[in-house]
This record gives C-alpha cells, sequence and structure tokens, in this order.
C-alpha cells in the first residue's frame, strides 16, 4: 500500500533502414555490408519494447541486410497465419492469410511454422523457391528468387515466429562461417523482441480488461445521496492498482464500498479483482456489514495469495471501507464499517470536520476478527469522504512531509457548499498542488453528500 520506488526508465530508439539501390545499379553484398565491422546489424531487441506490429516491422528491417526479400510468419495455427512482408518501396504489408495452411507444403518446414505445438526447433532449412510461389507469399513481386530459407525463430522451447529469406543467386550461401552466427544472433534476438512484445500485448489487454470497470470518474445519484468517485492508480502502475472500489448490490445499490489491496503491480490489480468480484456475490442479499467482512476474511485466508505461508514476500492483505446509505427524512442515514482502512471524514454544514470512529482489522490478517458498524447522520449540503491512504501518503518532492490526515481534513473544509463532482475535483486539485509532480501511490476519493432540496429539484 506504500509506494515503492520507481523502476529506471526505458530508452527506445528506432532501427534505421538500409538504402536499396535502383533497378538499374548493380547489387551489391548487402550481407557482406552488414558484417563489416563498423556497420553492425540492427535488431529489434536493442531498442526496448513495442507494439506487436512495430516490432515485426523492426524483425524485417533488422534482417533485411541477409536477403533481398523477408517475410515474417506469426501468429500461425491451422486456420492461417499474420504474414507481414517488407515490400518493394520499402514499406511494410501485414495482413492475416488463411490461405497460408493449405500452401504450406510448397516450402520445408513452413508446415511447422503453422503448429504451434510442434517441436519448434531452431535450425535453418534451405529449399529452392517454389515455382510457382503461392500468391499470398510476395504478391506483386516481379523477380524470380532461386533459394529459400526458413529461419525459426525460437524462445524458451516456443516459436515466437518464422522468418522466410529470399536471395536471388544462391551462392554464397545463407549460411556460411562468416555470415552464420551474426544471422544466428539477429535471428535470437529478434525472437527474444517477439516474445516480450507477445507478453507485453496480453498483459495491455489484462490492464485493459482490470480497468474497465473502475473508470476514473463516476456518479450515482441514489435517493437523497449524491455520490461523486474519482479513482486516481499510481502512474507507474500501467493504469490499474491495489485500490478499488464500487456499488453494491449489482442493479439497486445502496453500498458503497472502497478497498485497497497490499501492493501497486497488475499482481495487486488481479487480487483488487478478486476481491471486487467476490464482494459482489456476497451481496446477495443484503447481509450485514459484519457477516460479509467475516466471510471475505474467511475466503481470504483460505484461497488468497500466500495463505498459510508467511513467506510470501506479498501476502494478501486488503482495507475495506463500507458505508450503506438510506434516505431519511431531508437528510441521510449512514452505516460505516471498516476493515483497517483510514477512517471517513465528515464534513458539517458549519464547515467543521469530524473524523469517524470505526475500526477493524485487515482483511486476511486474523482468522475470526470482529467488525463494528458506525451509525451517522447527514443534513443536506453534509458530506462523508471517504478516501484510500494515496491521499493521506501523498508526498511533495522529497524531502517533503507526508500530506496526513489533518491537511486532508484542512483540504476538505475549504470544500463547503460545493456538490459532491465539484468538491472531488477541488480536493483533486489540492492534491496534486502538494505532490507537485511526485510520484503517488494509487489514490481513491469518494464523497457521499446529502442533496439539498434545490439539488433535487424541490
Amino acid at each position: 500500500m506504500k509506494p515503492r520506488p520507481g523502476r529506471p526508465g526505458r530508452t527506445r530508439g528506432a532501427v534505421t533502414a538500409g538504402v536499396r539501390p535502383g533497378p538499374g545499379a548493380p547489387q551489391p553484398d548487402v550481407r557482406a555490408a552488414a558484417l563489416a565491422e563498423n556497420r553492425p546489424t540492427p535488431w529489434p531487441g536493442q531498442y526496448g519494447p513495442g507494439t506487436p506490429a512495430r516490432v515485426r516491422e523492426q524483425v524485417l528491417e533488422s534482417l533485411h541486410p541477409f536477403a533481398e526479400a523477408v517475410v515474417l510468419i506469426t501468429e500461425g495455427c491451422a486456420r492461417g497465419a499474420r504474414v507481414t512482408r517488407r515490400n518493394a518501396s520499402g514499406g511494410h504489408d501485414s495482413y492475416w492469410c488463411p490461405e497460408a495452411a493449405a500452401a504450406a507444403h510448397l516450402l520445408p518446414g513452413l508446415p511447422d511454422a503453422l503448429a504451434p505445438s510442434a517441436d519448434p526447433g531452431d535450425d535453418p532449412v534451405h529449399c529452392p523457391f517454389p515455382d510457382p510461389p503461392p500468391a499470398w507469399l510476395l504478391p506483386g513481386e516481379p523477380v524470380a528468387y532461386r533459394e529459400s530459407l526458413l529461419l525459426p525463430l525460437c524462445v524458451w522451447g516456443r516459436r515466437a515466429g518464422t522468418v522466410l529469406l529470399f536471395r536471388r543467386d544462391p551462392a554464397p550461401a545463407f549460411v556460411t562461417p562468416d555470415g552464420g552466427p551474426a544471422l544466428r544472433a539477429v535471428a535470437a534476438m529478434a525472437a527474444l523482441s517477439l516474445h516480450a512484445a507477445q507478453l507485453q500485448h496480453e498483459l495491455d489487454r489484462l490492464t485493459g480488461q482490470l480497468r474497465r470497470p473502475l473508470p476514473a470518474t463516476a456518479q450515482r445519484l441514489l435517493g437523497r445521496a449524491d455520490i461523486a468517485v474519482s479513482f486516481r492508480p499510481r502512474p507507474e502502475g500501467a493504469g490499474v492498482g491495489g485500490d478499488f472500489y464500487c456499488f453494491l448490490p449489482p442493479g439497486t445499490p445502496d453500498t458503497v464500498v472502497v478497498g485497497d489491496v497490499c501492493g501497486h503491480d497488475t499482481a495487486a490489480a488481479v487480487r483488487a479483482a478478486a476481491l471486487r468480484n467476490r464482494l459482489i456475490g456476497l451481496s446477495r442479499p443484503r447481509p450485514h456489514h459484519r457477516d460479509v467482512l467475516r466471510r471475505l476474511n474467511a475466503l481470504d485466508q483460505d484461497e488468497g495469495p500466500g495463505a498459510g505461508d508467511p513467506g510470501v514476500e506479498d501476502p494478501a492483505f486488503a482495507s475495506l471501507a463500507m458505508v450503506t446509505v438510506t434516505d431519511a427524512g431531508p437528510g441521510l442515514d449512514l452505516g460505516l464499517s471498516s476493515a483497517g482502512h483510514p477512517p471517513p471524514l465528515v464534513l458539517r454544514r458549519d464547515g467543521r470536520v469530524r473524523r469517524t470512529k470505526a475500526r477493524g482489522v485487515l482483511i486476511g490478517v486474523l482468522p475470526d476478527p470482529e467488525y463494528e458498524t458506525e451509525r451517522l447522520r447527514l443534513e443536506p449540503g453534509e458530506t462523508c469522504l471517504v478516501y484510500s491512504d494515496g491521499a493521506t501518503d501523498a508526498r511533495g518532492p522529497a524531502p517533503g512531509p507526508l500530506l496526513g490526515e489533518e491537511r486532508l481534513a484542512e483540504f476538505l473544509a475549504s470544500c463547503r457548499g460545493l456538490p459532491a463532482a465539484a468538491l472531488l475535483e477541488r480536493l483533486d486539485m489540492l492534491i496534486a498542488r502538494w505532490l507537485d509532480g511526485a510520484d503517488h501511490d494509487d489514490l481513491t476519493l469518494v464523497a457521499i453528500q446529502a442533496r439539498t432540496g434545490q439539488d433535487r429539484g424541490t
């Protein structure tokens, strides 16, 4: 839940493509030029992670000095494969080719490239250029090549892709005592880059799914209650983290939950999503806060990461605040329970800020904890602020002090008279000023406000 030191930044660069002479100019030995001492062949692994499409293009450019034409095959399966090639104008074409499987027999080794479950191997396969070549292989290419080399790109026993290299002149051979090691080295780095790009792509998909139920801002009108949410994950957390919020039960919510799972990375976000889903399941029908928290704690003890293993580095501890909202006359009655969460603050109509008293043990710490529910009354225009420790732990540029609960209460008092959404906007602004560009922990703010008659249009 505390901020961790940031990781060093990664440096990215661009691959510079070699310049090809025109059709009438003599063809130099581009492979020999690439192997020259003063002109190393670039490979994608030198330039950090990128999107799969960008990395595929970099792979083509890194292997281009070894042949007149280069084709990269990835995502091979029985339904086809993705074909990426460097076209005659120096650009790149990428397309899904369902015909690839039917024509795979034309090139030795190509059927294995379309069957990821096969033993990948990493030995190059020489073969004559197919005559005629399949239409999908080099569309629009007027030149007939004479020699082909199929080069598997394998990493950790898995095939990341397959490269097809084509040359007009079969001599000298693709793999010679001087050229072979360089070609294999570039292919190895290309395989690592393709594998890393695919892993990053899957991670991006996962974080996107984790972010979907947690928009940065949200607002709900529940009877006389105006509820606004501000959700700011840690900047270095890829848009996800250990904080979460939800409205319970689904369909007819009357309870707001703010949670904070130990940690900041994607693993913490996955645990937060699991905890959130468990809460949704436990909220049908509407049980007492005590029962929900105790059952949630029991599930976490039995199934959470590190359950029964004190040696686990990042145990699945979590804090929670549950607030049930009930219309009561012109105002609201709140039932508030806490499982190790920072105490919510209440802004009264006269500008005073009160600290709530609900206490409880973190989820996942003790086998049989007890939880109590505090009852609060909000008159029209009054606000209850539920927040994660990212607010009180906000620290300006080192060696600046923490924001702290007392200063957060002062910030809240300055928001007197503002509606819920505007109140959170002001708090976000004041906390951002305090941070002054410094890193921060996941930060969640929820304002529960009893609407006035004017707000309700009455």
